[in-house]
C-alpha cells in the first residue's frame, strides 16, 4: 500500500469516527436533557401547551387579520378615489360606467370577500363593478338581510359616518332566495370629512370562509373558540361552545386558569377584536398526567433504539462521502508533492476543494458563454435566412436556449439597403466607420418601432444591410393587418432617417410566411424588394406583392446553391438529396409556383447539378453527359425532375467512389469502427468526440457508418459495450456497478439499460444464467 493509499485511508477513518461521535454526542445530550429537565417537565408542558395555543390563535388571528386587512385595502382605495369623489358629488368628468369600471379594477382576488359596492347619498343609488340601481331596488332584487327591513338597513349602512366599521354577522338572502352568513364592513367617504358625507364603500365578507379555522381548532384541541369585538360583544363561537363569562375577560391574564377552564386570548391591533380560547381543566390536567407516563415509556425505548441507530446511521451517513471520494480521488493523486507525499487533508477537504475547482470553472464557462451568446444568435439566425439550418426544429430550440421566444407560427422579414455611394458615408469618417454608424442607427431605432406590434429580432447581415425578422403576436390580427404594421413603422423608420441623418436606405417587405421553415423565402423576398425599391429609386418601402412579375419567381438563393455544390464536394450526398427536397418543399409548399417560374426553378437546379457530373465526367477525359431537361416541358413534372436530380447525385457518388477506388469513404468507415472498438470499453463515446477525432461532421460520420457498416453507429457502440460487459460478468466477480464505470457509464443504471434493451434481462440474471 502507497503512502497516499494509507493516508487516505487514515483521513476516511476520521471522518467515519466523526459522525460515529456525533450520532453518540446528539442521541446522549438528548436523553440527558430529558433527565435533567424530568422535574420541570410538568411546568414545561403547561407553557408549551400554551404556547401551541397562543400559535393556534395567533395563526387563527393573522388569517383574520390578514383577510380583513385586504378587503380594508379594498376600501380605502376606492373612498380615497378622486373619481369616486367626483361621481358622488355629480360631476361630469366621471360616468357610471366608468366607475364601474373603475370598480372592477379595483378587485381583489380574496376568498373571503363575497362581493362590494358603493352607495352615492346624493342618487340614493347603488353602483357594483356590473351594475347601478337604488338602493330601495337593490335591497328588494339583489340582497336583503333576514328579519331586517329595508329601514333598518337604511339605517344602519347607508346613514350616517363610519369609519372602518364592522356590523354584526347577519344572514344574506340572495336573489335566488339562498343565504349566506357575512360579515359587512362600512367605511364612509370621503374619508375624514366631517361634513355630510357623500357615501359608503360596502364590504360583504364570506363569514364562514373568514372564521373557518375556528371549528378546526376546536377540532384539534378540544377548546372552545371565541371572537368578541372592542365592546367585547360576541362576533362568533365554535360550535356547541360552553358559555363564556365575558365580565371577567379582561380581569384573567391569558394561559391563566379560572375555576373550569384555562383561558387564552390573543388581542388583534388592527380591529380591537379578542381572539380566546376556553380549555376545559380537566382536559388539560390530563394531557399532562398521559404525557408524563409516555415519556417514561418512549424514553427507555429511545434509549436502546439510539444506540442500535447510532451505528446504522453513522454507516448510512458515510456512505455518500465514500462514494464522492472515489470519484475525485483523481483530483487527490495529482496534488501529491514532489517527494511523493500527499497533502494533509481528509476526504471533506478534498470534496471541498474539488467542488470549489468546479464551480469556478462554470462560473467562468458560463461568463464565456454570455459573452458569446449574441454572436450564437446572430449566426444561428443567419442560418436560418440562408436556409443552412439542418433541422428546423433544433435550431428552435438552440434559440430558445439564447432568450429568443416566438409569440406565433407567423414570420416575416424587413430587408433595410443602405446606399453607400451617398456623401454621408464617404464625408469625415471612413466608408467602414459611417456604415457601422448607419446599422446602430436603423437596428436601433427599427427595434424601437416595430417592438410597437411585433416581437422583432434584428440580424447584422452585412455591412450594408439590415435585416428584422417579425413576429407578431398570436391570434390578434389578420396578416394584412400585420402587413399595414410593417409598412406604417417601415415608413416612420425611412422618415426618422431622412430627417436626421439624410443618408437614404431602401426598405423590402416580404409576405408573411407560416412557421420558421418559411424564413428563407421570407429573406429572399425581402432581399428582392428592397433591390426592387433601389431599382426604382422608391422612397418608400416596397413589399414583394408590389413587386411585378411575381408569377415567374421561385425561391433558389444563391446561398443554397454554394451550400448543394458543398455537399457534393465533401460526400454528403444525403445531405444533398435533403437539400434538393427542401428546395422543391419552399417551393411548392410556401409558393404558388407558375409553370414558368417552375420552369426557371428546375433550369438552375438542374444547370447546378449538371456543372458537377461534368466537372467530373471531363476530370477523367470522358465527354460530358447530359440529363433530360425537364424545365423545356410545358407542364414539367416536379416528382420526376426531382427523381431525376437525386439520379444526377447518386451518378455524382458513384463516379467519385470509383476515382478514389472505391475505398476512401469505405476506409473511414472501417476506421470509425475499429476506433470503437479500441476505445468503447475504456471511455465515453458519441458523434461529437469521433467527429472532433476524425475531423468531419457528426452527421457525416453518422451517414457514411450507416451506408458502409449497415448498422447506426449508437447501436454499434451499445453492442461493442455489451460484449465487454458480458466478458466481464463471466469472467471476473467484478460488481455490476463496477463494470458500469470500467464501460464508462455514470452509474449501473446505464448498463442494465442496455442488457434490458439488447438481452431482456438485467446483468445479474446473465450472470446466474450463463454461470
Amino acid at each position: 500500500m502507497t503512502s497516499l493509499q494509507k493516508s487516505i485511508q487514515k483521513k476516511r477513518g476520521s471522518v467515519y469516527a466523526l459522525f460515529l461521535l456525533s450520532y453518540i454526542s446528539i442521541l446522549l445530550l438528548t436523553l440527558s436533557s430529558s433527565i435533567v429537565y424530568y422535574a420541570k417537565i410538568s411546568k414545561q408542558i403547561t407553557a408549551q401547551t400554551e404556547v401551541s395555543r397562543q400559535l393556534l390563535l395567533s395563526q387563527f388571528q393573522t388569517t383574520v387579520e390578514g383577510n380583513t386587512q385586504r378587503v380594508e385595502a379594498l376600501a380605502n382605495e376606492i373612498a380615497f378615489d378622486k373619481s369616486v369623489e367626483q361621481f358622488a358629488k355629480g360631476l361630469p368628468s366621471v360616468t357610471a360606467r366608468e366607475l364601474m369600471s373603475l370598480l372592477s379594477s379595483r378587485l381583489y382576488q380574496s376568498d373571503v370577500l363575497y362581493d362590494y359596492f358603493i352607495y352615492i347619498r346624493e342618487t340614493d343609488e347603488i353602483v357594483t363593478p356590473t351594475i347601478k340601481m337604488s338602493s330601495q331596488k337593490f335591497y328588494d332584487v339583489i340582497y336583503s338581510f333576514k328579519d331586517v327591513s329595508y329601514e333598518d338597513f337604511r339605517a344602519a349602512f347607508l346613514d350616517g359616518s363610519h369609519f372602518q366599521e364592522y356590523m354584526p354577522i347577519v344572514d344574506l338572502i340572495l336573489y335566488d332566495d339562498t343565504s349566506k352568513s357575512i360579515l359587512p364592513f362600512v367605511q364612509t367617504f370621503p374619508v375624514g370629512n366631517f361634513r355630510e358625507p357623500l357615501g359608503q364603500v360596502i364590504c360583504f365578507i364570506d363569514a364562514e370562509i373568514l372564521f373557518a379555522n375556528a371549528g378546526l381548532i376546536h377540532q384539534s384541541t378540544g377548546s372552545d373558540v371565541y371572537i368578541l369585538d372592542e365592546n367585547n360583544r360576541m362576533i362568533i363561537t365554535s360550535e356547541n361552545a360552553a358559555y363564556l363569562d365575558t365580565d371577567i375577560i379582561d380581569s384573567v391574564a391569558s394561559g391563566k386558569m379560572t375555576k373550569d377552564s384555562i383561558l387564552s386570548k390573543r388581542l388583534a391591533d388592527s380591529t380591537g377584536w379578542k381572539f380566546l380560547l376556553q380549555t376545559p381543566r380537566y382536559l388539560s390536567l390530563a394531557e399532562n398526567r398521559n404525557f408524563l407516563l409516555t415519556s417514561l415509556a418512549v424514553f427507555l425505548i429511545y434509549l436502546v433504539l439510539g444506540l442500535l441507530l447510532v451505528r446504522y446511521l453513522t454507516r448510512k451517513s458515510y456512505l455518500p462521502i465514500s462514494e464522492i471520494h472515489q470519484l475525485v480521488q483523481t483530483q487527490a493523486m495529482e496534488r501529491l508533492d514532489m517527494n511523493g507525499s500527499a497533502h494533509d487533508s481528509n476526504e471533506l477537504d478534498t470534496i471541498r476543494a474539488t467542488i470549489i475547482q468546479q464551480i469556478q470553472k462554470d462560473e467562468k464557462l458560463t461568463g464565456i458563454i454570455q459573452n458569446q451568446a449574441p454572436f450564437v444568435r446572430n449566426e444561428l439566425f443567419t442560418q436560418l435566412l440562408q436556409g443552412l439550418a439542418a433541422s428546423y426544429e433544433h435550431t428552435a430550440e438552440r434559440l430558445q436556449e439564447l432568450n429568443v421566444t416566438f409569440q406565433s407560427d407567423i414570420f416575416f422579414i424587413i430587408s433595410v439597403e443602405i446606399d453607400p455611394n451617398h456623401p454621408f458615408f464617404t464625408e469625415n469618417s471612413s466608408l467602414a466607420e459611417n456604415l457601422v454608424l448607419a446599422r446602430m442607427i436603423i437596428s436601433n431605432v427599427g427595434q424601437e418601432l416595430f417592438e410597437e406590434f411585433f416581437c422583432c429580432y434584428y440580424i447584422n447581415y452585412e455591412q450594408k444591410q439590415c435585416i428584422f425578422l417579425l413576429n407578431p403576436p398570436a391570434g390578434t390580427a389578420s396578416k394584412e393587418d400585420f402587413m399595414a404594421q410593417a409598412v406604417g413603422q417601415s415608413i416612420r423608420l425611412l422618415q426618422f432617417v431622412k430627417q436626421y441623418y439624410q443618408f437614404p436606405c431602401h426598405i423590402g417587405i416580404s409576405r408573411p410566411h407560416t412557421s420558421l421553415s418559411g424564413t428563407p423565402l421570407c429573406f429572399d423576398e425581402a432581399r428582392k424588394a428592397s433591390e426592387y425599391s433601389k431599382l426604382m429609386q422608391s422612397n418608400i418601402p416596397v413589399s414583394f406583392d408590389d413587386m411585378q412579375n411575381l408569377e415567374s419567381n421561385y425561391y433558389y438563393p444563391v446561398e443554397t446553391e454554394y451550400q448543394l455544390i458543398s455537399c457534393l464536394k465533401s460526400g454528403q450526398y444525403a445531405q444533398a438529396k435533403e437539400l434538393v427536397s427542401s428546395i422543391f418543399d419552399l417551393n411548392t409548399r410556401e409558393k404558388n409556383l407558375s409553370p414558368r417560374a417552375l420552369q426557371g426553378l428546375l433550369f438552375e437546379l438542374g444547370a447546378t447539378l449538371q456543372k458537377q457530373v461534368n466537372s467530373l465526367y471531363i476530370a477523367s477525359g470522358e465527354a460530358p453527359v447530359s440529363f433530360d431537361d425537364y424545365s423545356q416541358q410545358d407542364s414539367p413534372s416536379i416528382e420526376n425532375s426531382k427523381h431525376s436530380f437525386y439520379d444526377m447525385i447518386d451518378l455524382i457518388s458513384t463516379r467519385r467512389m470509383t476515382e478514389n477506388g472505391g475505398s476512401k469513404t469505405e476506409r473511414l468507415a472501417a476506421s470509425i469502427a475499429a476506433y470503437i472498438q479500441r476505445t468503447a470499453c475504456d471511455s465515453w463515446l458519441d458523434l461529437n468526440i469521433l467527429a472532433a477525432e476524425f475531423h468531419v461532421t457528426p452527421q457525416y460520420i453518422s451517414n457514411i457508418f450507416k451506408r458502409y457498416q449497415n448498422e447506426n453507429i449508437k447501436d454499434y457502440i451499445s453492442k461493442v459495450k455489451l460484449e465487454k460487459a458480458k466478458e466481464l460478468l463471466l469472467t471476473t466477480d467484478m460488481s455490476v456497478k463496477d463494470i458500469a464505470v470500467q464501460l464508462g457509464y455514470a452509474g449501473e443504471i446505464g448498463i442494465i439499460r442496455l442488457f434490458k434493451k439488447y438481452e431482456g434481462i438485467t446483468p445479474g440474471d446473465f450472470r446466474k444464467m450463463n454461470q
